[in-house]
């Protein structure tokens, strides 16, 4: 028997242990999971050592979740360029936008 829920209050808890549920109907959950895993770990392993060799100098992080962190990061950072360069008042983006950018 499987206990699903999606609060820690008593009565979420209490509720769910009146619902209990079969633990095989969860059985797809489990492998998807298992399965993002193995792809996270051998796309990270392969994608970081082939795009670091590519580039043909520094350590690359490749990645399901790298990847689209690092996107926004950029995208923020390109449209705090882009609204800066619009005030007259020729005033920089912060310091800690272009760190975050840089780490």
């Amino acid at each position: 028997m499987r206990l699903w829920i999606s609060s820690l209050t008593d009565k979420a808890i209490r509720e769910g242990l009146r619902n209990l549920e079969d633990g095989g109907k969860y059985d797809n959950l489990y492998l998807a999971a298992k399965a993002r895993s193995e792809s996270d770990w051998l796309v990270g392993i392969n994608g970081t050592q082939a795009l670091s060799i590519a580039a043909g100098h520094g350590t690359y992080s490749v990645g399901r979740v790298a990847d689209p962190t690092l996107a926004m990061v950029c995208e923020r950072y390109w449209e705090n360029r882009r609204v800066h360069a619009r005030k007259p008042s020729g005033s920089s983006i912060s310091q800690r936008t272009v760190a975050m950018v840089r780490s």
